[in-house]
């Protein structure tokens, strides 16, 4: 309807209800009707009183203003938006700050969640009702060190980056990962939920950096080797995580091993590693099967007093399947001999008194 069509619906609206307003029962009393005479001489005042012409001079002063916001309306039918597929949030997303809520941490998911890198996230990291907000973030860095580095670590506000380079605390990010990091729960009957960095590291063994927040600031729980999406790494929920050690007796392999976090509400709590008397080192490890190049002699026991067995020079496949990572590696041959065989250090073996060197024994080590 146009502006025009609007201004004559106006005025007949008007003049019906002026005529209305005046008009009183046929049944009134006779010291009424002069009034209703007084009313029906207004009533014409009103005919003579062109109200369409009236309301066109207003709408006239702004028509330009009103086509304009009738042509950006256009069809009522247009103003309904329809949802995009293609822009809708995953489903932990908050749809309005892109903020990813951090759900409930279990063994279904392995006790973490994975945060991409720069992604801000929300979990009450010390269990005092409140939704505290991370965002973590690593970039690459022409001036840094190792190529890397933390450009962001804020916890409902709060500056920490510092705190990710705290040596006495047993921290100091050197390489980070630039694809993402963790929201944990290593113990799910404490008070505390981890943020989980992860660190390339100078060495070549990756790191995982456990962080707590206690409201007041944040400190480092610990770190253990590898990082969580690893096949070895497996966080058990009750306080204690497994993952791999680098052996380097012998050859460079790995074993697992566990970490134990202390406790649960003491900040001297911290991760440790428990050293056990000898590790299992994984199997199948080595690519290519190996073999003994020269005569040696396995002790039935870890003591160089024990009785010994000679182990010949042969093509039958050879096994480590236990070491203490300082002296002893016990060794099984598909022959059907094993014992524990004496290593002065990394790269000596002492066999008869004498001294070789662990790639003149065997053959295609790691």
């Amino acid at each position: 309807m146009g502006y025009k069509g609007i201004s004559k619906y106006i005025a007949v609206s008007l003049g019906m209800m002026l005529f209305l307003s005046g008009c009183q029962d046929a049944g009134t009393k006779a010291d009424n009707e002069s009034k209703l005479e007084e009313s029906s001489e207004d009533v014409t005042d009103v005919e003579d009183f062109d109200a369409e012409e009236y309301f066109n001079s207003l709408l006239e002063k702004n028509k330009d203003n009103y086509e304009d916001q009738t042509e950006s309306a256009g069809d009522p039918g247009d103003s309904v938006q329809q949802p995009d597929a293609s822009s809708e949030p995953e489903p932990d997303q908050d749809t309005d700050s892109g903020v990813i809520q951090v759900g409930n941490l279990n063994k279904d998911n392995g006790y973490m969640e994975e945060i991409p890198m720069g992604q801000s996230c929300s979990v009450d990291l010390n269990n005092d009702g409140k939704v505290d907000t991370v965002t973590y973030n690593a970039v690459s860095s022409s001036v840094a060190e190792y190529g890397t580095t933390v450009d962001r670590f804020v916890i409902n506000d709060g500056d920490y980056r510092y705190t990710l380079y705290l040596s006495d605390q047993g921290i100091h990010i050197q390489d980070p990962d630039l694809a993402r990091y963790f929201i944990t729960d290593i113990n799910t009957r404490d008070s505390y939920k981890e943020i989980a960095i992860l660190d390339h590291g100078a060495n070549g063994i990756p790191y995982t950096y456990f962080i707590r927040f206690v409201g007041s600031g944040t400190y480092c729980l610990g770190y253990v080797p590898y990082f969580p999406d690893d096949e070895n790494f497996k966080i058990k929920g009750d306080g204690s995580i497994e993952s791999s050690v680098n052996l380097n007796l012998l050859q460079n392999w790995r074993a697992p091993a566990v970490w134990l976090s202390g406790s649960d509400q003491l900040l001297t709590s911290n991760l440790k590693m428990r050293t056990p008397d000898v590790y299992y080192p994984y199997e199948d490890q080595n690519d290519e099967e190996v073999t003994l190049l020269k005569d040696i002699k396995l002790y039935e026991r870890r003591d160089l007093k024990s009785k010994t067995v000679d182990l010949k020079a042969s093509d039958d496949a050879i096994t480590f399947t236990q070491t203490d990572n300082a002296h002893w590696v016990k060794v099984k041959s598909d022959g059907g001999k094993e014992g524990w065989m004496y290593m002065e250090d990394k790269d000596t073996i002492v066999s008869g008194g004498k001294k070789y060197n662990r790639r003149d024994v065997f053959k295609n080590l790691l």
